[in-house]
């Protein structure tokens, strides 16, 4: 540890430059040394023969800027005692570095050469094209040179210049590629499309993507399963979701591969958003899921199911939108998604069903709406517990009753933590509400059927003793 922290003061201290440190020169000193390699105005130099006491036998790799623009300026750009490692920076320099600064020249100075030198040292195998691309040069993509390049490939990432200039958020480098008719469908060693990498920018640069026909990769799965769309969910970019979507995105692909996944129709969005904008709730976009799961209104739940949304479409927490919707406590959606068939009995990751959600909320009107509509009151969740044992004590005088009306069974003899509610053998059943003031439902109902039986009478005696006025 001193050892280091000595070695770092001394390079502070000391007045030779890092080994990497791109710095200007004088011609002169270079006058007597031996070339080992030469590529245009690049120069791999042999150490100097008579060295002066105490110096270092360094190879150095130099560039002299073209006579054309002057006749002394040069740059030290590395310098090492190791001649394979010289050899190897030489290299990765030699067939880009003199060509780039031809066609950019702002790039040619100490701070320019310095960081094309650091990102060619980070990505070796990056073409002329993903250079312009990171350097936001966008001028530069009209030189035959650079765009030769424009679809070439990283080997080590499988990158495209196109996908590097995304990483850049520089929209006018991007809609120069694009409208050079750089390649959409490219896919990295990860199988990233365009789209993927794009889902965590901005919503202008995904309209520049997708601007004309949506390419095929729009909602391809990457190696880790995730579409585009998927992504912008996991990054909380709920404009980007937006913008996905009006490109086109498929909301009916789960984030994980289901086994009837391609049972499920596609479904598309695009139109419904443009006519309906701002109908989406954002803070629940990063959970992913459909356009469904992130409603918060009836309207739009029925809309979105009549375009196709999968209306048992999982989240990443394996949550359908029912699920979401009790948890919001949004019973008009609730039973929206109930009356178009939504399955009340589907398990999230936890194997909590929406019935044990919505007594772990204590919503009395949705768990009535999930009885009306057939939820399994006895399923188990992953830790084997029943809706009727996650009634609290706090909860019991209030939401006992209403399962155990309707058949919720207690607790095996073995279930442990249970209350008096839900122990097996035990007797508490909860309080019944308060019977309503009034007349009782057989009363109301006798007194409709009573209203309705004289108006049909009413009808049929006019029509057997029709008007005689006209006679």
């Amino acid at each position: 540890m001193l050892a280091t922290g000595f070695n770092v003061l001394r390079s502070l201290l000391s007045a030779e430059p890092l080994p990497n440190k791109v710095v200007e020169t004088r011609p002169d000193i270079f006058t007597s040394r031996e070339i080992h390699s030469r590529e245009d105005g690049l120069v791999l130099y042999l150490p100097p023969k008579n060295l002066q006491k105490g110096a270092k036998s360094n190879y150095e790799i130099v560039l002299h800027r073209p006579t054309t623009e002057t006749l002394h300026q040069i740059f030290s750009l590395y310098r090492t005692t190791d001649l394979s490692e010289a050899e190897i920076r030489f290299i990765t320099l030699k067939d880009k570095l003199p060509v780039f600064i031809e066609v950019a020249k702002e790039m040619c100075n100490i701070h320019g050469l310095q960081k094309i030198c650091d990102t060619l040292s980070e990505h070796p195998s990056w073409s002329l094209a993903h250079l312009a691309a990171y350097f936001a040069l966008y001028d530069s993509f009209n030189n035959p040179k650079i765009n030769c390049f424009l679809n070439s490939t990283d080997v080590d990432t499988g990158m495209s210049p196109l996908q590097v200039a995304i990483t850049t958020q520089n929209l006018k480098t991007i809609q120069i590629m694009v409208s050079a008719n750089c390649s959409l469908e490219h896919l990295d060693y990860e199988a990233n499309s365009v789209f993927h990498y794009a889902a965590s920018t901005t919503k202008e640069i995904i309209s520049v993507l997708a601007h004309g026909s949506p390419p095929r990769c729009l909602n391809a799965r990457n190696k880790n399963g995730y579409t585009p769309l998927h992504m912008s969910c996991l990054a909380d970019k709920p404009e980007c979701v937006k913008a996905l979507l009006l490109a086109g995105a498929d909301v009916n692909i789960a984030a994980t591969e289901a086994e009837n996944e391609n049972d499920v129709e596609p479904g598309y969005v695009g139109n419904f958003l443009q006519d309906n904008p701002n109908t989406l709730y954002q803070k629940d976009m990063k959970n992913g899921g459909t356009p469904l799961h992130w409603s918060s209104s009836r309207q739009v739940i029925e809309a979105l199911i009549d375009v196709n949304c999968h209306i048992n479409a999982l989240n990443f927490e394996a949550k359908t939108a029912l699920h979401v919707m009790v948890e919001r406590n949004r019973l008009e959606c609730v039973v929206a998604l109930l009356s178009r068939e939504a399955n009340a009995d589907l398990g999230d990751k936890d194997g909590n069903r929406p019935i044990h959600l919505a007594v772990k909320g204590g919503n009395i009107s949705i768990i009535q709406a999930l009885i009306v509509f057939g939820a399994n009151l006895d399923i188990l969740n992953n830790a084997g517990e029943t809706p009727r044992h996650l009634i609290t004590k706090e909860q019991e005088p209030k939401l006992l009753y209403y399962l155990h009306a309707v058949g919720a069974k207690r607790c095996s003899s073995d279930m442990q933590g249970c209350t008096d509610g839900c122990k097996f053998n035990s007797t508490y059943e909860g309080i019944p509400p308060p019977k309503v003031i009034g007349p009782t439902n057989r009363d109301i109902l006798n007194l409709m059927l009573s209203v309705a039986a004289m108006e049909v009478a009413s009808d049929k005696h006019k029509n057997k003793f029709p008007n005689k006025a006209g006679c």
